[in-house]
């Protein structure tokens, strides 16, 4: 699952970095690459997130 947000994120920075240097690609679809970025990287910080409280629980049991 983290690969796959870890995918969308960087296709979404690219596609955002993209608008900015100018290509024409990226300026068309501007919007999508914006929006896989923000899902991304929200994606990625929640499954971090639950990752962490999985890994504080586990240390409290011991």
């Amino acid at each position: 699952m983290k690969f796959l947000l870890d995918i969308v994120f960087l296709i979404g920075a690219l596609g955002t970095i993209g608008r900015y240097v100018g290509i024409e690609f990226f300026k068309e679809n501007s919007t999508l690459f914006l929006i896989l970025f923000v899902a991304g990287g929200f994606g990625r910080l929640v499954f971090s997130m639950k990752e962490q409280k999985n890994s504080d629980e586990v240390k409290s049991q011991k």
